[in-house]
């Protein structure tokens, strides 16, 4: 399936609910990781703002269509974090989103943020292409984590709302991972250039607006989904990653796997990457991708 981006900017707009009883939310139990790695998801979704201005403040705003996307994107983003939350609340009505762990303070991590986009400017179509090849990686990222906790929850009113919201995510995956491509094309300066800066700086989302003892949980909870699918799932990322120009060596989830759960690399690690599969997210990953 190729991405339609005129189809995707008509059809853009909130999450739709419609069927989902938010009321029987508390008739199946969620385990303690399971809502801990759902407060992981909520504070993602809603910090996407964030990294909608840092990309507007890049020169991938003087593109009309990044431009438009990014608008879209964003505010369907706002409707996911409002749909978690409402289901949370529905869970459980005493938790309060500002009681959940934060990572580091936000002003010298933006100020070191803002330095870097500035210096990267001078190369438009380096910046360009990490971008892009971020936003790929990271909404990846997002599709491979709600598929897990999907598959792992008994819970059926969150399994659908998370599948709702997968829906959306591998329309923006496959927004980012397409222009990526294109950018990456363009020579082999920018490809190599922007392998390297991913290589030394990207980060699961999530990693740099929660502290690390939460990303490392997350990282290691969906790894154990069912046996041993959650490891393929995580090292599915890489695997597409891979596929990108100038991106065959990417493997940032076999290092963080290898480090952070050995057991689940031991068990599942193979010499060759082909005899990894992991059905549900690499098909539909497939699916959404421009040819």
């Amino acid at each position: 399936m190729t991405f339609n981006f005129d189809s995707y900017v008509e059809n853009s707009g909130p999450l739709n609910l419609y069927g989902i009883d938010f009321e029987r939310a508390c008739d199946w139990q969620l385990e303690p990781e399971e809502l801990r790695a759902l407060d992981y998801f909520i504070d993602v979704e809603g910090h996407t703002t964030f990294w909608a201005r840092d990309l507007l403040n890049t020169n991938l705003r003087h593109d009309p269509k990044v431009r438009t996307f990014i608008t879209c994107w964003a505010y369907e983003e706002l409707f996911h974090n409002r749909a978690l939350e409402k289901f949370r609340r529905a869970y459980d009505e005493q938790v309060s989103s500002n009681a959940r762990a934060q990572g580091p303070a936000r002003p010298l991590k933006e100020a070191f943020e803002a330095l870097g986009t500035r210096f990267l400017g001078l190369w438009p179509r380096v910046q360009r292409a990490t971008y892009l090849a971020w936003g790929a990686a990271a909404e990846l990222t997002t599709v491979t984590g709600y598929v897990l906790l999907a598959r792992r929850t008994r819970n059926p009113v969150l399994r659908e709302l998370l599948q709702r919201i997968c829906k959306d995510e591998r329309k923006h995956f496959a927004f980012y991972y397409g222009e990526a491509k294109r950018a990456l094309s363009t020579s082999a300066v920018v490809r190599r250039s922007t392998f390297q800066i991913l290589s030394a700086l990207w980060t699961p989302v999530g990693a740099g607006i929660k502290p690390r003892l939460e990303f490392e949980f997350l990282i290691r909870y969906l790894a154990e989904v069912d046996e041993g699918a959650g490891y393929e799932g995580l090292l599915e990322i890489d695997h597409m990653m891979a596929r990108l120009p100038g991106f065959e060596r990417f493997s940032k989830f076999e290092s963080l796997l290898r480090d952070l759960a050995p057991r689940s690399y031991k068990e599942n690690s193979s010499p060759s990457r082909s005899g990894v599969t992991f059905t549900p997210a690499s098909r539909a990953h497939s699916r959404s991708i421009s040819a």
